[in-house]
């Protein structure tokens, strides 16, 4: 590269990863109680369970959750600047899965957002990975 040369930095497809701190007045134990309480199904794939509802931001038991989950969304718009009224919860699902079981890899079609809340009452460790937006 010579001296002096201009150099421009394209950004695409940039990804932000936003990460809040649960309220402790949500009461994490009575949400994880609810969901055990749901009615689940085996996913198509057959490697874990999901909730029959999804839209269970929509159900009572789960009103302080996702109330908080509305503020963290309004955070989010704010500090990206969107032009837009709200982000909304258009979907809302549990995953369930046993020992050696894992989630596989998947989009979210359609959204502009995607989230994920994660409880459980075992001290298995867990572990996430990031999609990679390239490889697909």
């Amino acid at each position: 590269m010579k001296k002096n040369t201009k150099v421009q930095i394209l950004e695409v497809l940039p990804t932000k990863i936003f990460s809040f701190e649960c309220p402790d007045e949500i009461l994490i134990s009575e949400t994880l109680i609810s969901l055990k309480n749901e009615k689940w199904h085996q996913n198509s794939e057959g490697s874990f369970d999901q909730t029959i509802c999804h839209r269970l931001d929509k159900e009572k038991e789960y009103k302080k959750l996702y109330l908080w989950f509305d503020a963290c969304l309004e955070g989010v718009r704010n500090f990206l600047k969107l032009e837009c009224d709200e982000l909304k919860i258009t979907m809302s699902w549990g995953n369930r899965s046993r020992n050696h079981e894992s989630l596989q890899d998947h989009k979210h079609p359609n959204s502009y957002a995607s989230g994920v809340f994660y409880l459980t009452d075992s001290n298995v460790q867990t572990v996430f990975n990031k999609y990679n937006t390239w490889s697909n």
